[in-house]
């Protein structure tokens, strides 16, 4: 065996460092703003941060799906004994959480076959992750539009961070009626009305969809990706 084949080889140590991330993530969110939506809210905005990297310290497909299984389930874990929220609404989600790392730890690598440099390829997703995330704040005063009104249709409930206030509308307020949202971070609802997906199911799957579709591209990459020899 290579010495290189020896440093892909996957440790203990790459299955127990999202454990701790997602605990200490969870746990800082609990601390800040105490059982409120910012406690779901915390792991789902950190994850394009923690995630990616985690997915390409990994090689193994079966890793890398365990260190998405193991941020969100410890983040469920956290959910459930300090949320004051019903199995089912915690469970609900962690199905979003999950769909979104899976979609996060699936890009990377993909990136990768695709030739980009791994500190590249993670930054991107990294980038792309919170700009998905928070674009109902940074993107607020431009959807009082015709346009406006068709991006929330199709892209509000497809936004795990309103797929998740939806899930837990009947235990916190809607995230844009909190007091900084309301006052200084969007919009929404003031200019533009819009509602909550009453489904996780538009998120998840669409998060799915995007994970299932970089697999196939890597994939793809991996099979032409060997030189072929030059015909004589």
């Amino acid at each position: 065996m290579t010495l290189a084949a020896q440093q892909r080889r996957p440790s203990r140590l790459d299955l127990v460092v999202p454990i701790v991330l997602s605990v200490v993530v969870a746990v800082t969110s609990y601390a800040a703003s105490g059982v409120s939506l910012g406690f779901f809210f915390g792991p789902v905005l950190l994850a394009p941060i923690v995630v990616p990297p985690l997915a390409l310290s990994v090689s193994k497909l079966s890793h890398r799906f365990a260190v998405c299984i193991i941020y969100a389930g410890a983040s469920g874990i956290v959910w459930l004994l300090a949320g004051r929220v019903e199995i089912s609404a915690v469970v609900r989600c962690v199905i979003v959480l999950v769909a979104l790392v899976l979609a996060l730890a699936s890009l990377p690598p993909a990136l990768v076959r695709a030739r980009f440099q791994p500190v590249l390829a993670s930054a991107t997703v990294t980038i792309l992750g919170l700009a998905w995330l928070t674009w109902p704040v940074w993107l607020a005063r431009a959807l009082p539009t015709n346009g406006g009104e068709y991006v929330l249709r199709w892209a509000g409930p497809v936004n795990p961070l309103f797929a998740i206030n939806g899930t837990l509308r009947s235990y916190f307020d809607d995230w844009d009626r909190y007091q900084l949202a309301y006052q200084h971070l969007t919009t929404l609802n003031q200019d533009v009305l819009y509602s909550l997906p009453r489904s996780i199911w538009p998120s998840a799957l669409a998060h799915l969809l995007i994970a299932l579709g970089c697999f196939i591209l890597a994939m793809h990459f991996r099979t032409i990706s060997p030189a072929t020899a030059p015909q004589k």
